[in-house]
């Protein structure tokens, strides 16, 4: 049973790297050479408004797009400084906030709570990316 389990996860893995792409810069990304079937890709540093289906109950919600193509309210340097601690947050809708303004996502409250009660003394910053 062990051995099945791994079987399976790992073939799911090998078919997950196969099938997702990892983006560096939007500008940088040539999809020509691949064959993906479907590929979205948000533009960078784009607002839009988000409007919930008619059987949800929620208002209209502002999505924000920093220059990486990131649903985040801030730009992030690739190079980390000495005293940042970085938390990547990946997900579903859940995480992504679907129907929520990015600001008021979890993630960027995380950030924003950890940033103003400083947990830690050798932390001058944490960055939560989504």
């Amino acid at each position: 049973m062990r051995l099945l389990i791994s079987t399976l996860l790992l073939e799911f893995v090998l078919i997950g790297f196969n099938t997702y792409l990892l983006i560096s810069k939007p500008s940088t990304l040539d999809i020509s050479n691949l064959n993906i079937e479907y590929y979205y890709q948000p533009l960078a540093n784009s607002k839009k408004t988000n409007y919930p289906p008619d059987s949800i109950a929620a208002k209209p919600c502002r999505k924000t797009t920093n220059a990486d193509g990131l649903y985040d309210t801030k730009n992030y340097s690739i190079e980390k400084q000495k005293d940042t601690y970085r938390i990547v947050v990946l997900g579903d809708s859940f995480v992504d906030g679907a129907y929520v303004n990015t600001k008021d996502t979890w993630p960027e409250l995380l950030e924003q709570k950890l940033n103003e009660a400083s947990p830690c003394d050798s932390i001058n910053k944490y960055e939560v990316i989504t």
